[in-house]
């Protein structure tokens, strides 16, 4: 899923960007666990507001979430502790929660930002990564993360940028010279063939559908023809050490180009 999102994002913008550009990615430090109760709620309550939903509605959710974030306990040798700032990272609310708080963040602490609106060309975000090209200098760059850094004691913010290429997620992005955007797909060097196994005990639906969805994934995200090429049959290759059967392999790859 991260990898459709970040090609379905950077997708509109392949083409010729000014060559001065930086590319750029930002993090958030452990955004979960980090967001202040009151900062999260007020987040929620206004987006709420904003949708115009009814106010016995907005009281019920905002109760739930209180309940949610304030009642979650843990037991740690022998001792129950209860979390007094974040969202657990196993609760079913805490991804759309984040995504609340960083959308309300952004606008009070990014689009506002002078130096965002002169050099940003593009902001990306899924949940807590970014994806940005910054038409400026590296200390513009710096500047600017460093007011987006020290805007809340809580929030931190870990950047890397390059002239030329940088990751997002399990992708790659490059720029040429001419400043033309390509995308390529990423692996960390600690990635290893951890495909499902073809004779493990899950359901043979689920097994007989990996291929279509990861070959699906390689033809979204790598736009140099000749590349994508490379990478399906690396894909190829990784799904026949996992004992996958090539007649099911032989009919999904065709049809991804």
């Amino acid at each position: 899923m991260c990898g459709d999102a970040c090609a379905c994002a950077i997708a509109p913008i392949l083409g010729v960007i000014p060559p001065d550009s930086l590319l750029c990615t930002l993090d958030v430090n452990s955004l979960y666990t980090s967001i202040v109760h009151d900062r999260g709620i007020t987040a929620v309550s206004l987006t709420l507001q904003e949708a115009e939903v009814d106010n016995n509605t907005h009281d019920l959710c905002i109760d739930l979430l209180n309940l949610v974030l304030r009642e979650s306990f843990f037991l740690f040798e022998d001792d129950f502790f209860v979390q007094t700032c974040g969202t657990a990272m196993g609760s079913n609310v805490a991804p759309a929660y984040a995504n609340l708080y960083m959308d309300h963040f952004e606008r009070e602490q990014v689009y506002a930002n002078p130096r965002f609106q002169q050099h940003a060309l593009i902001w990306y975000r899924y949940i807590d990564d970014i994806f940005c090209i910054w038409q400026g200098n590296h200390t513009s760059l710096q500047e600017f993360y460093n007011d987006i850094n020290t805007a809340r004691p809580e929030l931190s913010f870990t950047l890397a940028f390059h002239d030329n290429e940088v990751t997002f997620l399990d992708t790659k992005v490059l720029k040429d010279a001419l400043g033309n955007l390509n995308t390529d797909l990423y692996s960390k060097p600690t990635d290893c063939n951890s495909l499902l196994l073809y004779n493990s005990c899950h359901p043979k639906s689920t097994k007989d559908s990996l291929p279509r969805s990861q070959f699906k994934r390689v033809s979204r995200i790598v736009s140099n023809p000749d590349i994508k090429a490379t990478r399906l049959q690396e894909m190829s290759d990784k799904f026949r050490a996992r004992n996958y059967p090539a007649d099911l392999l032989s009919i999904w790859t065709p049809t991804v180009y």
